[in-house]
Order: C-alpha cells, then sequence, then structure tokens
C-alpha cells in the first residue's frame, strides 16, 4: 500500500513540476502492483508525434485521462 501512495506521489509532483524527470525515476517503486507498473508505462512512454493535430491531441488528451484514474486509484 505504501509503494502505490509513493507513486501517485511521484507522478503528481512530477506533473506539477515539484520534481524533475531524473528524481521521478529514481524513486518511483519497483513493484509488481499493475497499477504502479501501467502508470509508470504511461508517464515514460513517449507520445507519438502524428501529422494530423487533432489526432496526437486526442491520442494525448487520453493518456493523461488514464495517468489521472490510476494517480487517484492508487491514492486510495
Amino acid at each position: 500500500m505504501k509503494d502505490r501512495k509513493l507513486a501517485a506521489r511521484l507522478a503528481e509532483e512530477y506533473y506539477s513540476g515539484t520534481i524533475e524527470y531524473k528524481h521521478f525515476m529514481m524513486e518511483y517503486p519497483d513493484n509488481d502492483d499493475n497499477d504502479i507498473f501501467d502508470l509508470f508505462g504511461l508517464i515514460v512512454q513517449k507520445p507519438t508525434v502524428c501529422s494530423f493535430r487533432e489526432e496526437s491531441k486526442h491520442k494525448e488528451d487520453k493518456r493523461m485521462k488514464s495517468i489521472k484514474a490510476l494517480i487517484k486509484k492508487l491514492k486510495q
């Protein structure tokens, strides 16, 4: 449970600009929990560049929505 809350806190701090990517990577828990693993994957995945701006924006919006949902779930 402690790792879940840590993962959520680090993700929030990273997206708020409180910590840098390097710090996020070093402190993120190494855990077999699927939600922790999925959140990490979404954060480190590079958004694909698409010639259609609307499609790229839609994909990024969907990715951020998934990140926010996982953060919320991990905080419970």
